[in-house]
């Protein structure tokens, strides 16, 4: 049995860690489905009810049919373990309040501000190693690309004290959704730094699962980008993979998603691809010659916007 549960980064990208990074021992969750389950965090899986982050936070929430505190609010699953953003959406006024039907949601206020996604690992409560995200945002739930990032001092030091008061002895990965300075969701395990490509990163997070200790001594990696490429639902989209390993050989590593996986869409749009590298440029060309490849026709209004976006179809 593979320890590495439900993502296992040695398949994915053999090409750095196959020979090198362990595939034995203790479960290590990569998705929420194995986080939740997991035996060793059965005392902290209640954050990923998202009521439960709110209130850690006093920040103002409650189930649909209660009333918001003010306008806009955003509407989301009170449990999610599917991501994507999945059915959320921004209401303005108690019109579109009342209009609501799923029971399932909850309200909180819209949050402005920069969106990070935070990999924190922690050892008996106290973070040994973070890394931070910046997502640039396209239309809700979309996002153009994410920066590797030196995280902001007050968001760090908000993040710090939060976890000290609610996570005294977990000893693991823990990715968190910021914006600003408000945590919005809580994830019992890593975000997406298995897609650096760093070998002792990874073999020292199979250390700390299965020993409790934090062995990573080696150069924190200092660039990293990861784009992504959404289109219109109702169509399914295809592209020559064996193109795409001849094309993308320069990047650190891209994923063609599957189509049939709809559990990672937002509800503007379905992701087709991500595309990891050191440099934007580098990935976002990838993104480009992408679009080109990709059949049918990738609609203007999920690319146009797109950072160094050129319209290689033409």
């Amino acid at each position: 049995m593979m320890p590495w549960k439900n993502h296992n980064p040695i398949e994915s990208m053999p090409q750095y860690y196959k020979n090198y990074v362990s595939d034995w021992g203790v479960d290590i969750p990569t998705t929420d489905e194995a986080a939740y389950s997991h035996p060793d965090f059965l005392k902290y899986r209640n954050f990923y009810n998202k009521m439960h982050v709110c209130e850690t936070q006093t920040i103002p929430h409650g189930p649909i049919g209660t009333e918001p505190t003010q306008y806009p609010i955003i509407l989301k699953p009170i449990y999610n373990l599917r991501g994507g953003g999945m059915e959320s959406q921004v209401i303005h006024n108690r019109e579109q309040y009342e209009s609501a039907q799923l029971t399932s949601l909850f309200w909180s206020p819209y949050v402005m501000g920069e969106h990070y996604s935070i990999d924190l690992i922690l050892r008996k409560g106290e973070i040994v190693d973070h890394y931070c995200m910046r997502g640039e945002k396209l239309h809700h739930g979309m996002f153009d690309y994410w920066e590797l990032i030196d995280c902001p001092e007050s968001t760090y030091r908000y993040i710090y004290n939060w976890v000290e008061e609610n996570f005294e002895d977990y000893t693991g990965c823990l990715n968190l959704e910021v914006i600003g300075e408000t945590i919005i969701e809580c994830h019992l395990r890593m975000g997406d730094i298995d897609r650096f490509g760093d070998r002792e990163l990874m073999e020292a997070i199979h250390v700390l699962y299965n020993v409790g200790e934090w062995t990573y001594d080696g150069d924190h990696i200092k660039k990293f980008y990861l784009s992504a490429l959404f289109a219109q639902y109702n169509q399914t989209f295809t592209i020559n993979p064996n193109l795409c390993e001849e094309i993308f050989d320069y990047l650190t590593y891209y994923q063609i998603d599957d189509p049939d996986n709809a559990c990672i869409n937002p509800p503007t749009g379905q992701r087709l691809a991500i595309f990891c590298g050191e440099t934007l440029e580098d990935v976002t060309d990838a993104r480009n010659i992408a679009i080109a490849l990709f059949t049918p026709n990738i609609d203007g209004k999920y690319t146009d916007a797109l950072t160094n976006f050129r319209d290689l179809r033409i």
